[in-house]
């Protein structure tokens, strides 16, 4: 805890030096404003995540972590489809093209059974049975 006589001592020299601190808060406030121009923020949430710990030495690169499994799964995946949070589907036919009625029921119910399932936005569902 901090003494009262401290705190009473630097309040009154605040006060005392209003002009000068105000003077010295103002110049802080215009070069940190200045600053901000320079300032970039570029979110990149795959830093948060535990990979690898890989380190340099010598020329030579050693590795002291391998990372979580699931969050190697979840790069592969991501280097693959270029996100890990893409659900692709094909469904194939043997005969003929998917513009059949028998085919095109299939798509839709698989369609509406992927909008109804939890966690899926069913804006971002792209299929020639979806609107």
């Amino acid at each position: 805890m901090i003494p009262k006589r401290w705190i009473e001592a630097y309040l009154r020299f605040l006060l005392r030096n209003r002009l000068a601190v105000a003077v010295v808060v103002a110049v802080m406030t215009v070069f940190f404003a200045a600053e901000l121009r320079y300032i970039k923020v570029v979110p990149q949430f795959l830093d948060f995540y535990p990979g690898p710990s890989q380190v340099r030495l010598f020329g030579h690169e050693y590795t002291w972590r391998k990372g979580h499994p699931y969050i190697n799964i979840y790069n592969t995946f991501r280097r693959m489809f270029g996100s890990a949070n893409i659900l692709t589907v094909i469904l194939e036919v043997k005969h003929g093209d998917v513009y059949n009625p028998t085919t095109l029921q299939k798509l839709d119910v698989i369609t509406k059974r992927i909008v109804e399932t939890k966690g899926v936005v069913p804006y971002q569902v792209l299929s020639i049975a979806h609107p």
